[in-house]
């Protein structure tokens, strides 16, 4: 079973660790099966599911279509790991940019102040409507 509470001294569990181990189990479908119900390949769902595999928003969304969690719960589970990873990369070979002040958070808000549009006023993708 995945794990269900995380600190932050263990990762969070991979999307295909949560299918794998939770949701797989309960449907009970083989790879090939589950695979054909998503409309992927039974390669690139074995992938996910030994987690060499990212979850993508196209896969998320075929994810939802199937088993109703959302696309943010995909991506959002998907978003932690990768996040939690991130953050213990040492990333030595990165300099602050010589010259330039640092950005304050509040400055760089301006920009999500417009209601999600870009400075020609078109909508940003998350505005457009759902199909």
């Amino acid at each position: 079973m995945h794990k269900d509470l995380y600190d932050r001294y263990s990762a969070p569990p991979h999307p295909g660790e949560i299918l794998r181990e939770d949701i797989l189990p309960q449907l009970k479908m083989t790879r090939r099966e589950f695979a054909a119900q998503l409309g992927v390949s039974r390669r690139r769902l074995s992938e996910l599911l030994l987690e060499r595999r990212t979850i993508t928003a196209e896969l998320a969304a075929r994810l939802d279509r199937a088993l109703g969690l959302g696309v943010h719960y995909w991506l959002g589970l998907q978003f932690q790991y990768d996040l939690w990873w991130a953050q213990r990369l040492s990333f030595d070979d990165v300099r602050a940019i010589g010259g330039a002040r640092r950005l304050r958070q509040s400055e760089t808000l301006r920009r999500s102040e417009a209601f999600g549009r870009s400075e020609t006023g078109q909508p940003y993708l998350n505005d457009l409507p759902r199909v």
